[in-house]
């Protein structure tokens, strides 16, 4: 990409076999609308873009999956799920990770499932603490 005095330039690279026909019919200089999106290297499927909400939401599930893992009733928690190791900070991360089948915590911002499993979980312990 490059600019010059009338805007940014933008040139693009088409393999042959997805030109489509009528750009080769159509006079020199004529002008289009080009639609474009990022792509996931892995998938080759397009990237979706979240909202301005929905990247703050994403974001609060991560602070809160390491808040939790910070507190010894968490843990406890986590090693009457079957977690032994659940004994830490580092332990109830790594049990986390495993109960919502996920990476990393970062997982959180964009995986609904795991969003759901979490909040479920986080209900469960909470019901759970006796007042």
């Amino acid at each position: 990409m490059r600019q010059d005095k009338n805007g940014h330039v933008l040139v693009l690279s088409i393999h042959p076999d997805e030109v489509p026909f009528e750009l080769f019919n159509d006079r020199l200089g004529s002008r289009y609308y080009c639609a474009l999106s990022k792509i996931n290297p892995d998938t080759e499927q397009p990237v979706t873009q979240l909202t301005r909400e929905e990247e703050e939401k994403g974001r609060s599930y991560i602070t809160k999956s390491g808040m939790v893992c910070r507190e010894p009733g968490f843990q406890k928690h986590l090693q009457f799920l079957g977690y032994p190791s659940a004994t830490t900070e580092a332990g109830a991360a790594e049990a986390l990770r495993s109960y919502l089948k996920i990476e990393s915590r970062s997982d959180l911002s964009t995986n609904t499932e795991a969003q759901e499993k979490f909040t479920k979980l986080l209900e469960d312990f909470e019901s759970s603490i006796p007042f």
